[in-house]
């Protein structure tokens, strides 16, 4: 599924400037990976040390937020 990420702007100097980055993934563990695998280390900004997302960060699914 194509999902439209829009990255923070303390987080684009991973992105390469982009505000917005369109990727395929079926689940937010998919995103997160293939967020990863385009733009190395910044995986590193949104999971702690045992890969759970930070909790600091806002995760929303067609304008819900799905954290909680």
């Amino acid at each position: 599924m194509a999902v439209q990420v829009l990255i923070p702007t303390p987080l684009q100097k991973f992105t390469n400037d982009e505000a917005s980055v369109a990727l395929t993934a079926a689940s937010v563990d998919g995103l997160l990976d293939a967020l990863e695998e385009r733009y190395p280390g910044i995986k590193g900004r949104l999971c702690d040390e045992g890969g759970k997302l930070r909790r600091f960060l806002n995760v929303y699914v067609n304008s819900e937020d799905i954290r909680f």
